[in-house]
């Protein structure tokens, strides 16, 4: 492993972004330090490894090997929370960080499904949805449809390409059965939801209340933030307010903490953050990348795996989650910037990288 140049300046434009507003809010020097601290140590080192990898064939079963694990230990852990009686926290009737730790294997398991057609990953998926369920947040589901929906219209550009615009009924067999699954378990939902009040709510119960009352895509908390999200780019249009002073600006029309209280959607997170102008090119940027490894690549496996880093972490990120602790993001951004040819003085040059494995792959080439 080894720091690309890219990383340095990825890094000093976050500690710059991160640093300019903290000597306005001194009070909160030790939060905004502790942030900085999970950032570098939780989610900057996934860009750094994501920018310097090959075999995503490797990386792709690990990903399935791994998310399987995941849900098995995370559902041991629920049944022996809820024969404890403490699923959630005190009196709360559901638990956005076990849904979202729940929400990813559960996302990988759906594409390891469709992409390999193996009945051992239709089976982790469908024991991981009541768990998803049962933790009471709407998001990954989102993900999770969306991460469908995704793949599908991959599959479909792919056919069109090729001249090939058909679907094999054996393959796509079981993802009929999945949709019938699904259908069941909604039916019975809307039949057996209707009575249900908030106040009667009891672990697992309020997504059923959600739906069956018309609110799964409902949010006034979300609106009300993305309104105060554009009063505040309109007040700093140009140079925005820099990485974690949006949250104590949004704070401040709430009357409270500002770690609870972010954009919940990227665009208007990095309008607010670094202004009109460099982040709509950051988001360009991010929509060129995400483009094009889904459609332009020709390593299926990478394809594979940037389904699900798209299919979820945009929708974590449009939706749920912020910029500064999505792993999914830095993938990404490490996968695309990792294959991106630089324009310099009417030329272009592969960075040191791509040099060093198309050498490497020529030196194999004339080996054999």
């Amino acid at each position: 492993m080894r720091v690309t140049k890219d990383c340095l300046l990825i890094l000093i434009f976050i500690l710059f972004q991160w640093g300019r507003p903290l000597i306005f809010y001194t009070e909160h020097i030790s939060t905004w330090i502790s942030v900085l601290v999970d950032f570098l140590i939780k989610v900057f080192p996934f860009y750094v490894i994501a920018r310097q990898t090959t075999d995503w064939n490797l990386v792709k079963q690990k990903l399935y090997q791994g998310s399987i694990i995941a849900i098995v230990l995370m559902a041991v852990m629920t049944i022996i929370k809820m024969e404890k009686g403490n699923l959630f926290h005190e009196n709360a009737t559901y638990s956005m960080f076990w849904g979202f730790l729940m929400g990813r294997p559960s996302t990988v398991m759906l594409v390891a499904f469709l992409d390999t057609k193996k009945i051992k990953y239709l089976l982790m998926f469908i024991i991981s949805m009541p768990f998803v369920i049962l933790y009471g947040t709407r998001t990954p589901l989102v993900c999770v449809f969306f991460t469908l929906f995704l793949y599908l219209l991959v599959v479909m550009e792919k056919s069109v390409k090729e001249h090939k615009v058909y679907f094999d009924i054996k393959n796509f067999r079981l993802l009929y059965l999945l949709f019938l699954i699904l259908i069941i378990v909604i039916a019975y939902a809307l039949r057996s939801g209707r009575e249900r009040t908030t106040d009667v709510l009891s672990s697992g119960q309020r997504i059923i209340y959600i739906i069956t009352n018309g609110g799964f895509l409902k949010s006034d908390g979300r609106i009300n933030i993305y309104k105060i999200c554009i009063d505040l780019i309109m007040e700093s249009p140009c140079g925005g307010v820099g990485i974690l002073s949006d949250r104590v600006k949004i704070a401040e029309q709430f009357g409270g903490g500002f770690i609870g209280t972010y954009a919940h959607n990227i665009i208007l997170e990095w309008l607010l953050q670094f202004g009109i102008i460099v982040g709509g090119i950051l988001l360009l940027g991010l929509g060129i990348i995400c483009w094009k490894l889904l459609f332009r690549t020709k390593d299926r496996d990478k394809r594979t795996v940037s389904i699900y880093l798209v299919g979820f972490g945009m929708s974590f990120l449009m939706l749920s989650g912020t910029a500064f602790d999505c792993c999914e993001l830095y993938v990404l951004l490490g996968i695309g910037l990792g294959s991106v040819r630089v324009c310099f003085r009417g030329r272009y040059f592969l960075d040191d990288f791509e040099k060093n494995r198309t050498n490497q792959n020529l030196m194999l080439g004339a080996k054999e």
